[in-house]
């Protein structure tokens, strides 16, 4: 009989108080970033990434705390195959203090500065919830590092009408002095009062020239170039030229006068 109550007892206390369904930690958990994004700027690696709008269980997004980045380095030209070394954290970015990283509105972006040449970097991030832990990883991203070719020397830009021509000398060293040996072509980028700035060359041109034309005339336009190098499937950038402004004129001759007159007065012949 003891036993039969006891039982009773237990059976009474656990039915006291509210009932929830058991719920995992990490079903609470954020879901996956949005919009992860890797490019080169100048001497290192940004990254950026958007807010996830749900948890795990596609419910709205109600509390994040922050963003874990991870990284790993391999020797060469492009990421780990195989027998790849453990993503390490370089980064916990927690958005009430944000020690690193920049947090402009639903997007964070995280710059790594902290890079050698001859290794290619690999990243990932996840969002962290109230329970502590990180949500599920992006997709990993990756761009092999090298030593920056040198800023292209002797940039001229001569305007025309509605047109630019660009011109400047070969670039053959990095900024170590060591030989160019691996390079993609040139990247020419155009400032105006309309634009802050615009890439003109989607991909790098081998030309050391370029036409730059269907331009507005009497507007200030401002170019400069970068060296550009192939390490393996990736595109390294070198710092820019020295700027160069270059303003369009309308070069077009005025039309022939018309209903030319000849009179003549006791003075000589009078053109009208």
């Amino acid at each position: 009989m003891s036993l039969l109550l006891a039982l009773l007892t237990l059976g009474l206390a656990g039915a006291c108080g509210k009932k929830e369904a058991p719920l995992a930690p990490e079903a609470v958990l954020p879901g996956t970033v949005r919009n992860f994004a890797l490019f080169q700027d100048g001497e290192s690696l940004v990254l950026h990434w958007d807010f996830p709008r749900e948890n795990q269980l596609g419910q709205p997004l109600t509390r994040l705390e922050g963003f874990q980045v991870q990284r790993r380095a391999v020797a060469g030209t492009s990421p780990a195959a195989g027998c790849a070394p453990d993503f390490v954290l370089v980064a916990d970015i927690d958005l009430d203090y944000p020690q690193v990283g920049r947090v402009q509105g639903d997007r964070v972006v995280f710059q790594d500065k902290n890079l050698e040449p001859g290794k290619c970097y690999s990243y990932r991030v996840a969002a962290s919830g109230r329970r502590g832990g990180p949500g599920p990883w992006s997709p990993v991203l990756s761009h092999a590092w090298g030593i920056l070719p040198r800023a292209p020397g002797g940039l001229t830009a001569e305007a025309g009408d509605r047109e630019v021509q660009l011109s400047w000398p070969r670039v053959a060293t990095l900024r170590n002095g060591a030989p160019l040996r691996d390079l993609a072509g040139y990247a020419v980028l155009r400032k105006s009062p309309k634009e802050d700035g615009r890439r003109l060359t989607p991909t790098p041109i081998a030309p050391t020239g370029y036409q730059d034309v269907a331009l507005e005339n009497e507007v200030e336009y401002t170019y400069t170039v970068r060296a550009v190098r192939r390490l393996g499937a990736y595109a390294l950038e070198g710092p820019d030229s020295p700027g160069r402004t270059a303003t369009p004129q309308d070069l077009t001759p005025p039309p022939p006068p018309l209903n030319l007159v000849a009179a003549i007065t006791p003075r000589g012949v009078e053109l009208r």
